[in-house]
Order: C-alpha cells, then structure tokens, then sequence
C-alpha cells in the first residue's frame, strides 16, 4: 500500500495507484488504513462520489468511524458556502450523529445558515461564481453589493477588478487591483495582484497606444508602446504597435525589424506575419509570396487566407470608390473580381448587383440576386438585400413578398422598417389609382379607413390643396404640425395653404421663422423657393434655384432632377421623378398674379 501511495505522487501516474490500491481493497476487504488512502487518492481527483461511498463503508466499522468524520468533514468545510454545501453537511450529519465530529458539523452548518441568509453574503457568492466563469459586466452589480458591508474583502475586490477587466474598463479594474493588494493583509495572494496589476497596466498602454494610433498622434502612440514595453519586455503586442507606428511613419525598414522581433517572441503572431506581409506587398507582390512560401505549411495556409482577404477588401474598397465616382462599368469589374473571391458574401453582392443596374446591365443583375436566394434561401441577410434590391430597382411588391419568405420573427429593425414603408407606399398607390381614375370620394375614403399615419394624413392635406378646399388642407397640415413640429413636408404644407388662401404675410413670417433644414431634400428647397416667389421675395427665389441648378446637376445619372417638375398647369408627370410628394406650386389654385410673377422670375434661371 505504501508503494501505491508513493507511485501515486508522480505525475501521471495517480491513476494507476488508484487501481492497483482498488485491487487490494478488493483482496482485503475492510482494512481502514487502505481505504482511507483510498478516499484521500480520489478526493484529490475529484471523485468525490466514491470518496464519500468508501467512507461511509469505513464509518460503519466503528474503528475507522472517527478517522472517515474527520476526513469527510474537511471535505465538506473545504467547499465554498451555498446551498450544495448546506447539503453536504446534511447529509454528514444523517451518517454522524453524535460525536465531536458531528458537533463540529452541526456548529458549520448553522454559520454557513446564518451567511446565506445575509443578502451581501449571498451577493458575493454569486458575484465569485459569475467571475470565476468568466463573467465580467454582469457580476458587477452582485460584487459591488458584496463590498458594501465588507469594503475590504481582498477576494471581492479582485473579482470585481477582473469583472471591469473584461468589461473593458482596464482603468478602474487597475484600482481594484490595487485595493485588493492592500487589503490581503496576510499575502496569501500577492503574486496573483501583482501579476494582474502588471498585466493591467501593460494593456493600458497598449490601448492607449491603439488609441493614439488610431487618431494619428504618433509621437504618443510610440510613447505609449514604449512604455508598455518597459512593463512588460516578454509580450509580442508593445513590438507589433511601433511596427504599425513606423507603418504610419512610412518607414517601413524599421516597422520589419519590430515585427521580425515580435516573431522572435511569439512565432505564432499573425499580426505581426501579416505586417511583414503588408510591408513585402508594397514592395512587389513576389516578394510577399516568397516570405509565405518559407513559411511552415501550417502558417502559410493561415496567411494565404489572410493575403486573399486583405486582396478582396482592396477590391472592394475599390470598387466602392469607382461607384461614388459614378464610373459604373469599371466599378461593376472590381465587383465581379471580388464577387469571385467571395460568392456568398450578401451585400457584396448586393452592391453588385446594383452597380450591375447602373451600368446597364438589369437582367445580369436580377439573376446575381436570384442565384444568391436560391443559395442562401432562408437566410435574413439574403433575405433584407433582396428585398431591398427589389424596392430600389422599383419593384415594391415583389419587395415585400420576398420580406414575408422569412418568419416576422426574425426580422430586424430595418426590414420591420422597410416592411411598414413598403406597406404604407402600396396603400398610397392604391389610393392614387383610385383617384387617378376619377373616384377620389372613394381614394379618400379607403385612405380614412386606414391606422393613423402622417403620410396619410399628409396625401389627403395635398388632396384638399388641389381641389380648392384651402381651410381642409391648412388644418391638416396644422394637426401634423402639432404632432410633429419639425416635420417638414407640414410645415411647407402649411406656407403653400397659406398662398393659396392669399394670406401672404402669414406665410412669409413662417418662411422667415422656419428652422433650417441642413438635410433637406432638393425638391423640398424647390418648394421654399417657390414660397418666396409666392410671397414677394424674388431674389431670395433666384439665389435658390441657382443653388439647385449646382445640386441638381451633381445628382448621379438615373436620378429624377427636381427641373424636370416645371411649376405650370399642364406638367408631364411620366418625365418627372417618383416622388408622390412633388407637389406644383404654381397651378390652378395659385391667384393669377402671382403665378405671372413666377414665370417672370423663373425667365431669368438658366434650366
């Protein structure tokens, strides 16, 4: 048994000990000497079930009775308090009734009573136990209950530093370090503190250095990994953060010699293989395919991936700078480039797709998106990309049916948005075929059947400008306005009631007292400056307009031009944009002269 025992203590062979001491357990049956060994070898490997079976079969021996209470009940005193602690002496108790040992228990079990009943206490226990999982922001507020009856508990304190650890707030979490180091009065663990303080502040640094980097404040940024550096001389990060610093510098020389260092340190490092990468790319593409190649196939594989994704986002960054230049064939081949890289990717190809549309190519595109819902049919992302490629390429009702393919309850925000709008614009265009075809009591009827909404609201104040019906539709205007203040279309609603009703000082003090409206949209300021000409303010009309003429111009091909809405009766709307809120100022209901006044002012811009 003796030689079980020593065999045990070396490593890896506590479970061999283990059966062979079981085997002789088996050829001499109740030997307490042997058994108890026995129960001390499995506890010490967590089999903490068989312990306790083997010591209640030594408890039965009343030889061997206080020797398995006193090994069960340090045990059981060896286990944090909660409620399977409670249970534990419970049931030592039910085998041990009498006796010092069950004294022992009995006193336990009431202090351990006693602090599950204190609320702090049990806020501590929780707190531990969400830490020790690797919990972090959650256990903040358990663990700062905890402190509020025991300010110094070195153990709380620490935790409560790696809950702000993890939580990302390494400045607070360094304090509790430090609190917990002063109040481990005994050290019993200074070597934790000291190294969470020094890991601490060494991370500090380094976001601090990240940060600076981030901001192009390089100096600091240098400053910042050099210090973190002189903490910690062992870790590969301070190394990597002045290789991007000399990046920044344009001075790749030195950044390969940081990089080459940190390697040195961690040889695993991809941040700093792929800054070696980064710097051999600049200097010719075969130069970078050398310095993989010599890599060890493990490593070379995982850059490879990290070449060909640093290679499809320069595509895609590309391509996104041809789109905003409106240069749609070039940017539709950078497309197709990266789109080869990555076929699956959703909004990829979406923009593709898109670009594809701009560049006179609908049918290639429609076929990208189906073939892309037919791959990934189910997925929300394919799911919102396509509906939004629908409604923008002006298909709103296949938009929307392809939104119900996927459960409401998956939706996101924006395709709970996209669904109401899209809704809301099928209601509108049924209404507008209603009255387009001459039964607008019925348009307006269906409308008033309809949820609350201001873009109702708003179409039926329009409906009222345009038959005449002035009062209905200043009311209306005014309702939305005492709903929402800062909506625009209500508030320009309102000045054009107000010119047709002839009320022109009432409207030119809303045009002078109108917030500015930084975002406004093109037609929106058509509509002011059409005000302005309404109420006597020509220039201030012409200095608009010429303002438009610039923006207008800038608009990408495609895209309706707010001139094509000439402000006369007899306006061809097929040529003008989608917008159903144009409205025309200058029609039957405006009083006579100020209509010729309109056209006097609109014979001098150059369209």
């Amino acid at each position: 048994m003796e030689y079980w025992r020593l065999v045990a203590r070396l490593p890896g062979q506590e479970s061999a000990a283990t059966q062979q001491l079981q085997a002789l357990d088996r050829q001499y049956p109740g030997n307490i000497t042997l058994r108890m060994a026995l129960a001390r070898m499995l506890f010490s490997q967590d089999r903490d079930a068989q312990a306790y079976e083997l010591l209640q079969q030594v408890a039965a021996d009343p030889a061997g009775r206080s020797s398995a209470a006193d090994l069960w009940l340090e045990q059981v005193k060896a286990l944090p308090v909660s409620p399977q602690s409670v249970a534990a002496l419970n049931r030592f108790l039910g085998v041990f009734e009498s006796g010092e040992q069950a004294l022992g228990a009995q006193q336990e079990l009431a202090r351990q009573r006693t602090l599950l009943a204190d609320p702090a206490y049990r806020a501590r226990m929780t707190g531990l136990a969400q830490v020790n999982k690797g919990g972090g922001r959650a256990a903040i507020p358990e663990l700062k209950k905890a402190l509020s009856s025991a300010p110094n508990d070195a153990e709380v304190l620490g935790a409560l530093g790696l809950a702000y650890s993890r939580a990302g707030n390494r400045q607070q979490a360094l304090s509790l370090f430090q609190q917990a180091q002063k109040a481990d009065k005994d050290n019993y663990d200074s070597s934790k503190w000291q190294s969470l303080i020094k890991t601490t502040r060494y991370w500090l640094a380094i976001d601090a250095g990240d940060k600076a980097l981030k901001a192009n404040n390089l100096p600091l940024a240098q400053q910042q990994y050099q210090q973190a550096r002189q903490i910690d001389n062992g870790d590969s990060d301070a190394l990597i953060g002045l290789g991007d610093v000399a990046v920044a510098r344009k001075d790749d020389a030195a950044a390969e010699r940081y990089y080459q260092q940190a390697l040195r340190l961690d040889p695993a490092s991809g941040s700093a293989m792929r800054g070696l990468v980064n710097i051999y790319q600049r200097q010719s593409p075969q130069k970078a395919l050398a310095y993989l190649n010599g890599l060890p196939r493990g490593q070379q594989n995982k850059l490879r991936s990290t070449l060909d994704g640093l290679q499809l986002d320069m595509l895609k960054q590309q391509a996104d700078e041809l789109a905003q230049r409106q240069q749609w064939p070039e940017a539709a081949e950078k497309y197709r480039q990266a789109h080869q890289k990555d076929p699956d990717d959703v909004w990829l190809t979406y923009h593709y797709a898109q670009t594809l549309r701009q560049a006179g190519q609908p049918q290639q595109a429609d076929v990208l998106m189906r073939q892309l819902a037919a791959k990934k049919s189910g997925d929300p992302q394919q799911v919102y990309a396509y509906a939004l490629y629908l409604a923008g390429s002006d298909r709103d009702n296949q938009a929307l049916a392809q939104l119900n393919t996927l459960p409401k309850a998956q939706w996101n925000d924006g395709m709970r948005e996209m669904a109401q709008r899209l809704q809301m614009q099928a209601t509108l265009d049924h209404a507008e075929r209603l009255r387009t075809a001459g039964d607008e009591p019925a348009a307006i009827a269906y409308l008033r059947q309809q949820p609350p909404a201001t873009r109702i609201d708003l179409t039926l104040a329009d409906w009222a400008l345009e038959r005449g019906e002035y009062d209905e539709a200043l009311a209306d205007y005014q309702r939305v306005r005492a709903r929402e203040p800062n909506n625009p279309d209500a508030r320009l609603g309102e000045i054009e009631a107000y010119v047709a009703q002839g009320q022109l000082s009432e409207a030119r003090q809303r045009l002078q007292t109108a917030p500015a409206q930084p975002d406004e949209s093109i037609n929106g300021q058509r509509r002011v400056a059409n005000a302005w000409t309404a109420v006597g303010e020509p220039q201030k009309a012409t200095d608009i307009f010429k303002q438009l003429k610039v923006a207008a111009q800038q608009e990408p091909p495609g895209r309706a031009k707010p001139w094509c809405i000439v402000m006369l009766p007899g306006w061809n709307k097929s040529s003008c944009n989608r917008n159903r809120r144009s409205r025309i100022i200058a029609r039957r209901w405006w009083p006579a002269a100020l209509r010729q006044r309109y056209l006097r002012i609109m014979t001098v811009i150059p369209v």
